[in-house]
């Protein structure tokens, strides 16, 4: 318990104070650096894979990971003879060949989850995470919790109805018709009679008049009736034929439970424990449910009233009137909401905690209709949503960037980590390079994320295939990709921005009321991939959602604003159009503003914040016409950082105002962890506006937590000359063992996909380039700095000049100052440039099996797919720093 409170404390606690920034900012620590889901795949595996993974992890700055499993039969020898087809209308599986003793669904040497031996894997995982100093989460099941052992039982329940007719007056003995499918497993909720047509005023409670076998015995009063008989089974909402458990359900849970971590649990020696942090379970999948054994109990407790003469309601009839009837309906789906809060991730909480874990959950979404999210999201240890990578199945940003309500949530119930399931995506398979990934999570990042979990890092079973054995969703990043090498920098940029943005708190104006939340998610992302806030509120403001919850026991009014107790502070309360008040939230509503507190509806935000005499947070000039800059503000005392992101390719040269002052601006490089104060603004009118230069898809911290220096009359970018171009030949040297020459002579920089040979052709991987140049007189240093730009590379590169290491280029522009390094003759310059595996899978589909390099079960590559362009581009110049 000592481990779990301690977890707690620094889950809630507000980071670090801002002159302890830097070094977190240049070594971000553990608590902002990325985890990953660790998706296993069912296969049989080795403790040398095992630990290779974590090693890998670990090497390059991963916090820990989370291990799920899902399969992709066959196995063993016969792995590859399943290929999983990515084409332009999905997904599906392809068996290429015929094996002994069995099919898909039988084969032998498959480890399922939870088996014995499974977990004696799991175990030794952990323990290596503790050797490494890693954190260890398993997933309890996948998002609806299937498992063999679900009985129809404790699976995921709806209810069901028939109608009988009956003319009174007189005896009636019949059976009544079983209500639903004829599921496996039935259970009688009710039997009642009510009057055949108009509204149901009278109900009649029939339950000590039938018997197991269905069969009514029963005097019937004169006139007409309709005999409704209620009862419970299963939706079938089922994984691969596993049950999905009854989520409104403590006991469906604790037999799951038994079943799973439970047994792991018991199991495990103290070492192996170490590590064990997390409890996790996916994102809503598992359908709607509709009923559970203890619904009427749990609905009396809950509403006050006894559900059963109103449930004629759910069989479409009206109860005394329409507005009561309403009001049921409204009860019966609150308590359904409130049930899969409480009885779903609460619960998991309550159990995880009485075992030392912390439960992580996706319970924002976005599958989640019935349940009200925030209010989800806080019976979990950490708030946690998931945004998606740009692809045919996820083009837009609503359907792409889900971390709004997460955030949200972590902001009105005082929670500071916001975690996600990361760069998930379905279709694209080893095409996304950092650069690329860089653009969502700034995006992300801007919505409130503050901490990364990659999707997916897949284990694989062997030490030498590669790609590999993987998962066929999510963007693959992990040790098998050709860039894994030079993955460091970027997961130290993620790690960067997440630490400064768990810094303080949020800032924001709004606070945006939506009752219990049920139905009534998050608005979506306009089509230019902004927030989508009410169109009255506009540009330049930020907001958050509050529930009914919120409102009634952790709203308050000091000094004019609405303020939560763990110091979040709005200036309005919006209460969208349309949206119904409860006696309480009304006259909690009554009581803010009879304490000051300004309360709008959404068609007057901006104009009322404009009487109050508030401004834009944030706002950004000289933007072009293709660009999108977006922001996210955080405060830690009487310290302001705003993060700044540039949407798109183009360079913008902009203004930003930001509302702050009488504090220096300093910008905060995430990509080079560089920080220096910026000479050139000016202040006005309570603001703080100040020039910037956006590289493509380029972001940057703008802190405030100084008095203002004496101005330097300089400029805050630095422009840059070409001095030189080396346009001579290079020597560039691949690797062999992937098919490349061991040398070969580029006269000019080309597109490895323009060369004749197929080594060079189809080549995936590193290559090194290699240049001896003089540098000319007007590129040797002096007042200014000198620059080496290696113009496009497609994808990665790193650069050593002279011996030196100058780092890994992983974004634009792949630039980097050389000043301290360059001599004026005999230079010598190797550049290593890392492309994706697209190229090497195309290549191999020429060649006959046994001499391909590769060995994956994803089939998306064909000899028709398109080439991706490789290699160094160019044109590599030499740039001096000019005034």
């Amino acid at each position: 318990m000592k481990k779990v409170l301690a977890g707690l404390s620094l889950l809630l606690a507000c980071g670090a104070g801002a002159a302890e920034w830097e070094d977190g900012f240049a070594d971000p620590p553990q608590t902002a650096r990325p985890q990953a889901w660790w998706w296993w795949l069912n296969t049989p595996t080795s403790r040398a894979a095992i630990t290779r993974d974590l090693e890998e992890m670990k090497a390059k700055g991963f916090s820990g990971c989370h291990l799920l499993d899902g399969g992709v039969a066959p196995f063993g020898s016969n792995k590859w003879k399943q290929k999983t087809v990515i084409g332009e209308t999905g997904i599906r599986y392809e068996h290429t060949g015929e094996y002994e003793g069995g099919t898909l669904q039988q084969a032998p040497e498959g480890m399922e989850m939870w088996s014995p031996a499974w977990r004696e894997m799991v175990r030794f995982a952990s323990l290596e995470a503790g050797r490494l100093g890693l954190e260890f989460g398993v997933f309890i099941g996948p998002a609806g919790c299937g498992a063999p052992w679900v009985t129809p039982e404790y699976g995921q329940q709806e209810l069901v109805w028939s109608a009988t007719p009956v003319k009174g007056a007189g005896s009636l003995d019949q059976v009544l018709p079983r209500p639903g499918k004829k599921s496996a497993w039935y259970r009688d909720v009710a039997v009642i009679a009510v009057p055949a047509n108009g509204v149901v005023r009278e109900v009649i409670d029939l339950r000590d008049k039938m018997d197991g076998s269905g069969r009514l015995q029963w005097t019937a009063p004169q006139g007409a009736w309709t005999v409704l008989r209620f009862g419970q089974q299963p939706t079938g909402r089922a994984l691969k034929g596993a049950y999905y458990i009854d989520h409104l359900s403590t006991e469906a849970f604790d037999r799951h439970w038994e079943h799973t971590v439970g047994l792991l649990l018991k199991e495990m020696t103290p070492a192996e424990r170490k590590a064990f942090k997390y409890v996790e379970c996916d994102s809503w999948e598992a359908g709607t449910p509709t009923w559970t054994k203890s619904f009427p109990e749990e609905f009396a407790n809950r509403r006050g009233y006894d559900l059963l003469d109103y449930l004629p309601v759910l069989a479409g009839r009206t109860v005394k009137d329409e507005t009561q009837s309403a009001r049921f309906k409204y009860d019966y789906d609150l308590t359904i909401g409130d049930l899969i809060a409480e009885n779903h991730y609460a619960y998991q909480r309550t159990v995880a905690h009485a075992h030392g874990l912390l439960s992580c959950a996706e319970a924002a979404g976005p599958h989640q209709v019935q349940a009200d999210l925030l209010k989800s999201v806080s019976r979990c240890d950490i708030a946690m949503g998931e945004f998606w990578m740009p692809s045919p199945h996820r083009p837009t940003p609503e359907k792409r960037l889900l971390v709004r309500e997460a955030a949200s949530a972590a902001h009105v119930y005082g929670m500071n980590r916001v975690f996600a399931e990361s760069f998930t995506s379905v279709g694209p398979q080893w095409e996304e390079s950092p650069f690329l990934m860089k653009a969502a999570a700034d995006q992300a990042f801007c919505d409130g994320l503050n901490w990364i979990c990659f999707h997916t890092f897949t284990h694989r079973p062997s030490v030498d295939d590669v790609p590999g054995l993987t998962h066929s969703a999510g963007t693959h990043f992990d040790r098998t990709v050709t860039w894994w090498d030079q993955s460091a920098p970027f997961i130290t940029y993620l790690a960067r921005c997440s630490y400064l943005l768990q810094q303080g708190l949020f800032v924001a104006d709004v606070l945006m009321y939506r009752g219990d939340g049920i139905k009534a998610h998050g608005g979506p992302a306009r089509e230019d991939g902004l927030k989508n806030p009410p169109a009255s509120l506009g540009a330049g403001f930020d907001y958050d959602y509050c529930n009914n919850e919120v409102l009634l026991t952790r709203l308050d009014v000091k000094d004019g604003q609405l303020v939560l107790p763990d110091g979040m502070a709005y200036r309005v309360l919006v209460l969208p159009e349309g949206q119904p008040l409860s006696p309480a939230a009304r006259e909690k509503v009554e009581a803010l503003k009879a304490a000051g507190a300004t309360v709008v509806d959404d068609r007057a935000i901006r104009e009322r914040l404009a009487r109050m005499g508030v401004g834009p947070d944030f706002e950004c000039s000289g933007v072009s016409e293709q660009g999108v800059i977006d922001f996210i503000h955080r405060r830690s005392g009487d310290a302001d950082l705003y993060f700044v992101a540039s949407r798109w390719q183009p360079v913008e040269r902009v203004v930003c105002s930001f509302r702050v002052s009488g504090k220096q601006p300093e910008l905060w490089d995430p990509v080079t962890g560089t920080t220096r104060e910026l000479p050139e603004f000016r202040q006005e009118n309570g603001r703080t506006i100040v020039p910037l230069e956006f590289a493509p898809c380029g972001s940057a911290f703008l802190v405030f937590r100084k008095p203002v220096a004496a101005a330097a009359g300089r400029k805050n970018g630095v422009g840059l000359a070409p001095v030189a171009e080396l346009d001579g030949a290079w020597q560039v040297a691949f690797d062999p063992k992937w098919g490349g020459p061991a040398m070969a002579t580029f006269e000019s920089l080309v597109d490895w996909t323009q060369r004749p040979e197929p080594g060079i052709k189809y080549y995936s991987g590193k290559a090194t380039y290699r240049q001896r140049f003089d540098a000319p007189a007007a590129a040797l240093p002096s007042e200014g700095g000198i620059y080496l730009d290696l113009g496009n590379v497609r994808e990665l590169a790193a650069v050593r000049l002279n011996g030196v290491d100058l780092g890994v280029l992983w974004t634009k522009p792949f630039r980097v100052e050389i000043s301290s390094v360059l001599k004026p003759t005999g230079n010598q310059l190797e550049i290593e440039v890392v492309n994706l595996w697209p190229n090497r899978l195309i290549g191999d589909e020429f060649l006959p099996e046994a001499e391909r390099f590769t060995k994956t079960n994803i089939r998306k590559f064909t000899r028709q797919s398109a080439l991706l362009p490789s290699g160094l581009l160019g044109p590599v110049r030499l740039l001096r720093a000019v005034p």
